[in-house]
């Protein structure tokens, strides 16, 4: 799980979250699959995950007591290795990441670029959908 996330994020960023040497963001993985399996609860019970506080029975609020605090702790830390990337890009560092080919993209007929929050988009569903892809971890072995 930590070699596809250091590699997912290097693809992404041009630097890895270097979770295979260091253990101060290993949280991320975990708090990642946590957050599939919630997705998934609400695609498979919606009803269990209505939004009305009237039900006592809402699974969600004693299995994933935390979730919301540790998926903003994730949104912080994307938004920051993406901010990072942007300000690498502007101080003309030759880079080929996928967050750095996002934002020097633009339409060839129009010359419109991508917005900030598209590119970011973007770059955090990098992340999330390769750690929790079978398919990463499989072609990585």
């Amino acid at each position: 799980m930590f070699v596809t996330l250091d590699i997912i994020s290097d693809l992404t960023y041009g630097k890895t979250f270097d979770l295979i040497a260091k253990h101060e963001l290993r949280w991320l993985a975990t708090t990642i699959v946590k957050n599939t399996r919630l997705s998934d609860l609400k695609i498979a019970f919606p009803w269990l995950l209505e939004d009305d506080s009237a039900r006592w029975r809402r699974p969600f609020r004693w299995i994933f007591q935390t979730l919301g605090d540790e998926a903003n702790r994730v949104s912080e830390l994307l938004a920051k290795y993406s901010n990072e990337s942007a300000v690498s890009l502007e101080k003309h560092d030759e880079r080929s990441d996928l967050v750095s080919t996002l934002i020097a993209a633009h339409d060839a007929k129009t010359g419109d670029k991508l917005a900030s929050f598209e590119v970011w988009d973007e770059a955090n569903l990098m992340i999330l959908a390769g750690e929790v892809n079978d398919t990463n971890a499989t072609t990585s072995s």
